[in-house]
C-alpha cells in the first residue's frame, strides 16, 4: 500500500513540474515573437504561431469610438498573458446591433496593432504612440 501511495505521489509531482516547465516555455516564446512582422497581415497567421495557437480564452471587443463595430480581440494565452489584437477597419465582418461577430471571418481581418499584457501591464506594443 505504501508503494502505491509513493508512486502516485511521485507521478502527480512530476506532472506538476512538467506542466510548469511547459508554461514557462510558452511565456518565453510569447515574449520572443516579432509582433511587428504580423502587423499588416491576417489575424490567422498570428494565431497559428506555435506559442499562440494553444490559447485559453478569446473575446471580441468593439471599436472604442464606434460601438458594435469590431475593434479586435483579446486572446488569453496563459492565466497572466494576453494578446490584444486590433484591426483598423473590418473588411469581412459587418457591423450589427447585437455586437456578435463570426470568429472565422475575424481570422481573415488585417492586424493594425498588437499589444501584449503580462499581469495586466502592457509589456509589448507595436504602436505605442497610438495611446498618446
Amino acid at each position: 500500500m505504501k508503494k502505491v501511495v509513493i508512486v502516485i505521489g511521485f507521478c502527480l509531482s512530476s506532472l506538476l513540474i512538467f506542466s510548469q516547465t511547459g508554461n514557462e516555455k510558452n511565456v518565453n516564446g510569447i515574449l520572443k515573437i516579432s509582433y511587428n512582422n504580423y502587423v499588416g497581415g491576417e489575424v490567422f497567421k498570428l494565431l497559428l504561431n506555435d506559442n499562440v495557437r494553444s490559447y485559453q480564452d478569446f473575446m471580441f471587443f468593439d471599436n472604442e469610438s464606434k460601438p458594435c463595430i469590431l475593434g479586435g480581440a483579446i486572446v488569453g494565452i496563459t492565466d497572466n498573458i494576453d494578446l490584444e489584437i486590433h484591426i483598423a477597419k473590418p473588411l469581412y465582418i459587418t457591423p450589427n446591433d447585437d455586437c456578435k461577430w463570426d470568429k472565422n471571418l475575424f481570422y481573415k481581418e488585417i492586424i493594425n496593432r498588437i499589444r501584449v499584457f503580462q499581469n495586466d501591464i502592457c509589456i509589448i506594443d507595436t504602436n505605442p504612440s497610438a495611446d498618446k
